[in-house]
């Protein structure tokens, strides 16, 4: 029944009886309630608020166009104020090749760009090579109404667009004062096959910089000067790689991004830096300070740098191994990359005075001889946190008997390993033989070894506090 139909004056026929008059004022009550609910009498901009608050990661990875805003549909006040008062709702733009091509979804894009108002956008554009191998279906209508938006960019990442795209931003420079994000990934040939950094000139307030390709570049990897990077993201080779796929155009070299990686070195907090292969002798490399690096995430060949970095305000390190490269392929230089991770980490942290603000330590995916990985973890009596992992396809792995008997405290008979430790996960790989009832003991002496607080020189220590072992 409508509400003009409920809303009737007291002489209608729907209260002919007593039965229909109860009917009607139940009825009538509930409408009145309902009209004067204290959500009704709230203004606009709190019910704003409120419904950013009601969004989770869900609603902001859809895909822009074709998303829909459920409480939208709750009543027309909420539909006005979500799609019409509500701009941040709208503020960031996913599109993809995959869920809404730009070419054949560009009215509705353009919709939900008008809805985002005047705030700072949050864009990400491109297409996902995994997923989608054909043609790029673009629309330079959609792209040049959001380069017009270019002073709003505040997030951007640029995924596998095409190069024309980019000449379309030229002359002159756009300019872009308010972006602090930049993505690139670069997992196709592009006819100028260098990264377009150069058209972003006009973006001083950059500060978080990342950039995947999976193809040789054709130049160094040059940034503007003005950028004053706190984050630097480099990854060389394909994001998501498959060992078991030969590489058919050869590895992408990190070697044309290494000296743009040591030269920001003075303000980098975080450093991210993936390859399978340097193309270069980082011995040539000169010894580097990074006096404002806390966290370290670097994976493969690309640790070798480690050897040419002082980082003496490092808090977190995480060592990422086990290369995807197809065992059929010889690359010259390759096996160098990859040999002794832990011995050129061991390196940086004796140029860094034992690193003495290191807490969280994680070896994840690759192998390495047990000694190393010990003559490691002596340096480092600052950690807290360890996590390892072992490497899957490779001869030698990292959870072994060995390190769980070093891991155990044995009083004043040895050495003290970690004597900080109060978080430790260790992974087995499936191809890991150490399991059975002499691991179940091993790890229950490791744990009871660290269950108790001990003192040494005077101080004492913390207990392990938490900690996930293999399955028996």
């Amino acid at each position: 029944m409508s509400l003009d139909k409920l809303l009737i004056s007291p002489d209608n026929k729907e209260r002919e009886s007593p039965r229909q008059a109860r009917e009607y004022a139940r009825k009538q009550a509930g409408l009145h309630s309902a009209l004067l609910a204290p959500i009704r009498r709230l203004p606009d901009e709190l019910l704003s608020d409120i419904f950013l608050l009601a969004e989770d990661t869900y609603w902001w990875n859809q895909p822009a166009g074709r998303r829909v805003l459920e409480f939208a549909q709750v009543c027309s006040l909420w539909r006005r104020i979500a799609l019409n008062a509500t701009p941040r709702l709208w503020r960031v733009l996913k599109i993809d090749e995959l869920n809404n091509p730009a070419g054949k979804w560009a009215s509705q894009l353009l919709v939900e760009l008008e809805r985002s108002g005047g705030v700072p956008l949050d864009l990400q554009l491109g297409a996902d090579c995994r997923h989608y191998l054909a043609e790029i279906v673009w629309s330079n209508i959609l792209w040049l109404r959001l380069c017009q938006q270019a002073g709003r960019w505040e997030s951007v990442s640029l995924i596998n667009i095409p190069s024309h795209a980019y000449r379309l931003l030229m002359p002159p420079l756009l300019s872009f004062p308010v972006l602090h994000t930049l993505y690139f990934e670069l997992e196709q040939v592009m006819e100028a096959a260098d990264v377009p950094v150069h058209y972003f000139e006009l973006a001083p307030l950059v500060s978080d910089f990342s950039i995947l390709y999976s193809y040789p570049l054709s130049q160094p990897l040059k940034l503007p000067k003005s950028w004053q990077l706190s984050k630097l993201r480099v990854h060389a080779g394909q994001q998501y790689p498959d060992y078991r796929i030969p590489i058919k155009d050869g590895l992408p070299p990190l070697a044309p991004c290494i000296p743009t990686v040591f030269a920001r070195a003075a303000n980098l907090r975080i450093l991210c830096v993936y390859a399978d292969i340097l193309g270069m002798n980082p011995q040539t490399l000169p010894v580097t300070t990074f006096p404002a690096l806390e966290d370290l995430d670097i994976a493969r060949a690309a640790i070798q740098l480690c050897r040419r970095m002082v980082a003496p305000r490092l808090q977190k390190a995480f060592l990422r191994g086990a290369s995807r490269v197809h065992p059929s392929v010889a690359i010259e230089g390759y096996m160098d990359d990859m040999e002794h991770p832990m011995l050129a980490f061991a390196e940086m942290v004796d140029a860094s005075s034992g690193c003495p603000d290191l807490r969280t330590l994680e070896l994840d995916d690759f192998s390495e001889y047990p000694n190393n990985i010990v003559a490691c973890f002596l340096r480092v009596p600052s950690v807290t946190e360890l996590y390892m992992s072992d490497a899957e396809e490779e001869p030698r792995l990292l959870i072994t008997p060995i390190i769980v008997w070093w891991l155990t405290c044995r009083g004043q008979s040895g050495p003290l390993i970690l004597p900080r430790l109060t978080s430790l996960t260790l992974v087995a790989g499936s191809e890991n033989p150490y399991r059975g009832m002499e691991a179940a003991k091993a790890y229950h002496a490791l744990v009871a070894s660290r269950s108790s607080p001990m003192v040494v020189d005077g101080n004492e220590l913390p207990c392990l506090e938490h900690y996930e072992f293999p399955d028996f």
